[in-house]
C-alpha cells in the first residue's frame, strides 16, 4: 500500500455554514457602514438601490452555494499518495472527482488569470486535462509543490 503524503478533507455542511456566516456578516457591514459613516446616506433614494444590490448578491451566494452544501452534507476529500492522486468532490457542480496514477501525468499546466489566482491542471498521457480543485479550502500550490517533488522531471507549462 502506498504511503499517504498529503490529505485534505472538509465537509460540505461546514463549508456551507462558513460561507453563509461570512456573507451575512459582510452584507450587514456593507449595509450598515454607509448609514453610519455618511449620515445623509439614508435620506437619499440611492440607499434603497444599494441595500437591494447587497442583499441580492448575498441571497444569490446563499441560495446557490451555501444552502446546497449544507443540505447535501457530504465530504470533499483530496489525497496524494506516493503513486496516485484521489479527489472526491461532493457534487459535480463543485468540481470533478477523479483517481489518477502519478505515472500518467505528463505535464503540469498553469493558466494565469490576471484578475484572480492561477488555475492548475494535470495533463494526462491521453491528453485529458484535470483541474486541481481549490474548493473547500484545498490548496493547489501545496499539491503542485508535492507533485513536482515526486516527479522532478515533470514539465510545467
Amino acid at each position: 500500500m502506498a504511503k499517504l503524503l498529503l490529505s485534505h478533507r472538509r465537509g460540505s455542511r461546514r463549508e456551507g455554514i462558513l460561507v453563509l456566516v461570512f456573507y451575512v456578516l459582510i452584507s450587514t457591514g456593507f449595509i450598515a457602514v454607509p448609514h453610519y459613516f455618511f449620515p445623509g446616506f439614508h435620506e437619499k433614494a440611492f440607499h434603497y438601490v444599494w441595500d437591494a444590490f447587497v442583499l441580492g448578491v448575498c441571497a444569490l451566494v446563499i441560495f446557490t452555494y451555501s444552502i446546497p452544501n449544507i443540505v447535501m452534507n457530504r465530504e470533499f476529500r483530496f489525497e496524494l499518495f506516493e503513486d496516485r492522486i484521489e479527489c472526491k468532490s461532493p457534487s459535480k457542480f463543485y468540481g470533478e472527482s477523479y483517481s489518477i496514477l502519478l505515472s500518467d501525468i505528463v505535464e503540469l499546466e498553469e493558466i494565469v488569470d490576471y484578475d484572480g489566482p492561477s488555475v492548475w491542471y494535470f495533463v494526462m498521457r491521453d491528453g485529458r486535462k484535470i483541474r486541481i480543485i481549490t474548493n473547500y479550502g484545498n490548496r493547489d500550490e501545496k499539491i503542485v509543490k508535492m507533485v513536482r517533488h515526486l516527479k522532478p522531471d515533470l514539465p510545467v507549462r
